[in-house]
């Protein structure tokens, strides 16, 4: 027998369903609770096959509820119970599941079905989840509400940022903003842990959560797909024969890509500058080749370089490479005057860009520790990043890949 739990404050109400579903009760017994502690009580101490709870509620909520299964309880599915005033709300809603949640005031009828349906898919395939950390998060959205979640999964600890339903900014140990957002919704297996104040409200964050989950699954996806290729072939020396395969005929010499508008004696001085700081540091040279072969696991890898911000080449993977010098040369150009372009348009700095042909991917990336987009500040680490890949690659893997591993190379540049 099935034991299906139903939390709600409105005592009313909650008699009144548990009245009317005691026709059901050969198939499923219905225990109710009138806020979220006593449901953790219950939760303890029965065997709970559905939660069904509204969020607004005393004392322990609906979004603290959900967060506790999360930890405690993953593999119960969860009904959630709902109020929405616009038609807007209810269009969002129907992109999360039909059987997800509930609208009040409430259909008897249609939670009769929504139960029987969970009940029966439990029983025909043996194991449905619950909440998804994807779905917890456009509930937060939809109610507007404002919080921090800590969310964890094994070793990994991240940081989620709503104000009033927006997700504004995101944390990892080595990421933040958008790219923390994907890879921690990326994460299985998480816990969460709400706490209802915004402990950062810097918005980093500005693309609509819609389309963070959606990224998101895109770069977990291309994670899988990567796994699985590495099953069967080496990657590492399949991708660095790549390289070689691809004919680029580029006719300027280095000289004639670097910033016109840098003055030719301060670019003189900075590059002295950079390779003097750069070749003297060679257990730093030694550390960053490590970091840089990581990206040698991203299918369709096809070179990877750091340059100073004047376009002058620090280290290039695979070494020795002339067309991947030439190219990582002409790609920080599209970057530095990327990035000219944004400050003149008042947008702020350009930090990225991406530029796809018929045949490869280019990836430019900058970190600049200084206030100066253009010059470098002493004891502040300034290196642009270029990787290359074939147009078969996963892009998202590699934007992320790069945001992570370009902060763990500070250290190693820092002049």
């Amino acid at each position: 027998m099935k034991n299906i739990l139903i939390v709600d404050d409105e005592k009313g109400l909650l008699l009144s369903l548990s009245d009317g579903l005691k026709s059901y009760s050969d198939i499923f017994n219905v225990l109710i609770a009138f806020n979220g502690k006593e449901a953790v009580t219950i939760l303890n101490s029965t065997k709970i096959d559905l939660v069904v709870t509204d969020l607004k509620m005393p004392e322990m909520d609906g979004f603290q509820l959900l967060a506790y299964l999360t930890r405690h309880f993953p593999d119960i599915p969860t009904i959630v119970i709902t109020a929405f005033g616009t038609p807007d709300m209810e269009t969002k809603l129907l992109t999360m599941g039909a059987t997800q949640y509930l609208e009040k005031p409430l259909d008897f009828d249609v939670l009769a079905d929504n139960i029987l349906r969970h009940i029966d898919r439990g029983d025909s395939q043996g194991h449905i989840e619950g909440i998804t950390l994807g779905m917890f998060l456009q509930f937060l959205e939809l109610e507007g509400k404002t919080c921090t979640l800590t969310v964890t999964s094994g070793e990994n600890v991240g940081k989620l940022y709503f104000l009033e339903g927006d997700l504004i900014n995101a944390k990892t140990e080595t990421l933040e903003g958008e790219e923390a957002a994907y890879e921690i919704i990326g994460w299985n297996e998480t816990e969460i842990e709400i706490n209802y104040s915004c402990a950062n409200k810097t918005k980093a964050i500005t693309s609509p959560l819609s389309f963070i989950l959606m990224e998101s699954c895109k770069i977990k996806d291309e994670v899988l797909e990567q796994f699985e290729e590495q099953e069967t072939e080496d990657i590492a020396e399949k991708d660095i024969d790549n390289i070689q395969e691809i004919d680029f005929l580029i006719e300027k010499k280095e000289d004639e890509t670097k910033q016109n508008y840098i003055e030719e004696g301060y670019e003189e001085q900075l590059v002295s500058q950079f390779k003097g700081d750069y070749e003297s540091n060679a257990i730093g040279i030694v550390t960053a080749q490590e970091k840089l072969e990581s990206f040698k696991s991203i299918i369709g890898f096809a070179g990877v370089g750091i340059l100073t911000p004047t376009g002058e080449p620090i280290m290039m993977l695979p070494a020795g490479e002339s067309n991947l010098m030439e190219i990582a040369i002409l790609a920080n150009n599209v970057l530095v005057n990327a990035q000219k372009a944004s400050k003149e348009m008042d947008i702020g700095s350009c930090k990225m860009i991406h530029i796809e042909t018929d045949r490869v991917h280019l990836l430019a990336r900058c970190l600049n520790e200084g206030e100066d987009s253009f010059r470098a500040c002493s004891g502040k680490v300034h290196i642009h990043m270029m990787l290359m890949l074939s147009c078969e690659a996963g892009i998202g893997l590699a934007k992320l890949k790069m945001a992570s591993v370009i902060k763990l190379l500070a250290d190693d540049f820092r002049v």
